[in-house]
């Protein structure tokens, strides 16, 4: 049954063991994606466990500037929202280190299916990848600039550049809005910025979002957005192509 969910960001607990705590959101809604918002305290360093390609994808999504990423070969300053990307367990080295403030961010671990490994043999982004929100390749859509909206888009991961999985980011100072429109082959999460608040509409009806709210749209379900002129779009969505893409042949390609 195609569904919308959403998890309220005020209702969000946390168990903190060594400076790092991390719960689960909107558990069971996808079998291969699972998402946790985590915090790090400040002065702290956290190890993420790394999983090989024929396992899982993990990506973090930084949403507040605080600290840097080390890995064997650089560092990545955590100076404003960002997206990082290892390169699976291939670097031995991964720490996330907070800084003067405390760390906030999203973590995902992603099934590496079938699909997404021949498409890996195949082509992909190169890993590591870190990068800004703010420096993301702008794109627009027949829904949101082409039709009228401020809105300013931008992509973090490509689609089909990281198996099926893919992130970008959307802002827009109200009035602003996301056309309607449907993903036939992606599941999709909206995950709501600190200075955002708009009006989600999606399955049964409207669904006023605000600050860390995170919700979960399934293939097939028409949803869009809207703010007025007092409020604010400032979101990223992560989508998964649930069976793949379709209309990339792989067997072609090869």
């Amino acid at each position: 049954m195609k569904q919308m969910q959403l998890a309220k960001g005020s209702d969000v607990t946390f168990e903190f063991k060594d400076g790092f705590a991390q719960t689960e959101i909107l558990a069971g809604c996808s079998e291969d994606l699972r998402i946790f918002r985590c915090v790090l305290k400040k002065g702290h360093v956290w190890r993420p466990e790394l999983f090989s390609i024929t396992d899982k994808i993990q990506f973090f999504a930084f949403i507040s500037a605080s600290g840097y990423v080390l890995t064997t070969d650089r560092s990545y300053n955590i100076d404003d929202r960002a997206v990082f990307c290892p390169d699976f367990d291939r670097d031995p080295l991964i720490e996330i280190h907070a800084g003067a403030e405390d760390l906030e961010f999203y973590r995902y671990i992603g099934v590496m299916n079938d699909w997404d490994i021949r498409r890996f043999k195949l082509q992909h982004i190169v890993l590591p990848r870190f990068r800004l929100f703010r420096d993301g390749m702008r794109y627009t859509e027949g829904f949101t600039g082409d039709a009228g909206s401020n809105l300013r888009s931008h992509l973090l991961l490509e689609g089909r550049q990281l198996g099926r999985y893919s992130m970008g980011y959307n802002v827009g100072e109200g009035p602003s809005f996301v056309g309607t429109h449907t993903h036939d082959v992606v599941e999709q999460w909206y995950f709501v910025l600190q200075d955002s608040s708009f009006t989600y509409t999606a399955d049964q009806g409207d669904v006023e979002m605000g600050p860390y709210d995170v919700s979960y749209t399934d293939r097939g379900v028409p949803h869009g957005s809207k703010a007025t002129a007092d409020q604010k779009i400032n979101y990223f969505w992560v989508e998964l192509a649930t069976d793949g893409y379709p209309e990339v042949a792989i067997a072609d390609e090869e």
